[in-house]
Formats: structure tokens, sequence, C-alpha cells
């Protein structure tokens, strides 16, 4: 795998906060997701009856990584279309849910395990993990996305998943996931940065920054806005301290990170403003994934799902 696991991902997805740190919960007392938000002149809106954390977070990108053709040996991954023949490509299509030309064209599917998803997001692969991802995976696919851009609308589901008979999990991701994995249009997400963070919050804001900075950019912050970054609004008194308290140490651990610098200067109303900086670094194509070991699942370099 990529040293830095590199994730190509929907950058209006990942600008988002459409995953967000949560307090500790218990089963049924989330609050219901409704973010809203605008990216190229499309409105974006995602619904569910739970919202959604960063763990979830954690697990989508794992699942794009793989769908990135960085898999491991027993998996695969494959095209799923519209006209999908297969009893499980025919399920896996209709989960989507899919409607609107943006969301209905041909996407993609992985092949994989609990067990390998629970490795993928830093997990061990007992029982107790097993249940996390599962729980997870339930959250992710009773999100559904809308989208609108002028006249045009459309919906998806932002995944849809199966356990197949000989036992593999089998996940398909809504077309604008797929569409950054295959280069569209995509910012880069690592996954070794992420999860060498120590909280939440921190993990939330290098995903934020990761989608709005490019490898050899820098833009400049205030703690207001990166407030907003990572709740999607701003809150007051005691709990807006609590959330800049949280934020000047993800600061601190992203700025340890190897290719992230932060620095602080003051604007010109006296607040201080924080500028961040994404350096460059050559990185290993996550792509370059052995056709040998496809070729040994008995799957094609593009293949479908009939």
């Amino acid at each position: 795998m990529s040293e830095r696991r590199i994730v190509k991902h929907d950058p209006a997805t990942g600008m988002s906060p459409l995953f967000r740190p949560l307090p500790a919960l218990k089963a049924g007392q989330r609050q219901k997701l409704d973010v809203r938000t605008q990216h190229g002149g499309v409105e974006l809106h995602w619904r569910g009856p739970d919202a959604l954390g960063i763990p979830e977070e954690t697990l989508l990108l794992a699942i794009l990584e793989k769908l990135g053709n960085d898999y491991g040996l027993f998996e695969a991954s494959a095209i799923l279309a519209p006209s999908t023949g297969s009893d499980v490509g025919k399920a896996l299509w209709a989960g989507l849910a899919a409607s609107g030309s943006e969301l209905s064209g041909d996407t993609r599917v992985l092949f994989t395990s609990f067990a390998a998803l629970c490795r993928a997001c830093g997990h061990d692969t007992g029982g107790a993990a097993i249940r996390q991802v599962k729980a997870m995976l339930k959250r992710l696919v009773e999100v559904t996305l809308w989208l609108r851009q002028g006249r045009l609308e459309g919906s998806s589901r932002l995944i849809s998943w199966m356990v197949c008979e000989d036992g593999q999990v089998a996940v398909a991701v809504n077309r604008r996931l797929a569409a950054a994995i295959q280069g569209a249009h995509y910012c880069q997400v690592s996954l070794s940065e992420r999860l060498a963070l120590p909280t939440h919050t921190s993990q939330a804001l290098h995903a934020r920054l990761s989608a709005q900075i490019r490898e050899g950019w820098e833009l400049r912050y205030r703690m207001e806005s990166l407030e907003r970054m990572v709740w999607g609004i701003n809150a007051e008194g005691s709990t807006q301290r609590n959330r800049f308290a949280k934020l000047r140490s993800a600061l601190s651990a992203l700025g340890g990170l190897a290719v992230w610098d932060v620095s602080v200067t003051p604007g010109r109303d006296g607040k201080r403003v924080y500028r961040i900086r994404r350096r460059s670094k050559k990185l290993r194509d996550p792509a370059a994934t052995s056709e040998k070991r496809r070729q040994t699942l008995g799957i094609s370099t593009t293949p479908a799902l009939v």
C-alpha cells in the first residue's frame, strides 16, 4: 500500500460538515442528519435519521481507498451499472436508489470483509470492532444525497451494501464518490495522517483542510472559520470556548505531521490568523496495483459486475 494511504475523495463531500465530532451518546440518541452546502454551482443536501460522526468518515475513506485499487489480496472491485444483471448487482443498484443524470451513471462496488474494513480503520478484528463497523455501515446507507443545479435535480444514497452468499461484504458508493476515485474531480486525503491524529476534532479538521488545500498551497483562517468547517455552525459562550480549545489542540497535532505547517499571525483587528500550508511530497500512485493480483481473483483491469 502507499505509505501515506492517499484517498481520492469528492471535494464537495470532503469540504462539507457532513461528518462532525459528536458527544458520546447511547444508541438512538443522535440527532437527525440535515446538512446543506454548495459546491461549483451545485446545491447538495444530505439527510438521514442519524448524524454522522468521525468514525463513519474514517470508514467511508477506507472504502474509497480500497476502491482506488489499493485493496488487499482477498478483495476486489468492479463497475456497477444500471444494466447489471446479477442478483448482487441488482440489489446493490436498487439500494443506491439513484435518480437524475448526475447520480444515476455507472459507479463502483468493493468486495471485502468486515475484518478488512476494521483493519483499514485502524481497529482490531474482534467482535466488538466488527459490530461497530456494521453499525456504521447501516448509518451510512441511510443517508440520502439530494443534488440541484438549475432545473436539474437528482438523489442517491451515499452507499449501499450487503453480505453475499460466500460471506464477502459488497459495498457500492454513489456516482459522485465513484467519479472522484476515477479522477474526474477529486481532492486527496491521507488516511495514514488521519489515523495518526489523536482526536476526532483533529481528524475532522485534517479532512476539511485536505479538501481545501492542495499540496504546495497554503490558506489562512480565523478560528471562527475553522469552527464552521468542523461543526457546521458557530456556537457561543462556553460551547465556543470549548471548541476553540479543541481546535487549538487539533492545529498543534496537525502541525506535527510531516507535510503540514501551522503558524499564527495577528490579523488587522488583533485576532489570530492561522496560516496553514500543505507541503508537496511525491507520492506513489495508489492505483498501481498488480494486474497479476487482479487476474488471480478473476477480475479484469476494468471489471464490470454483470
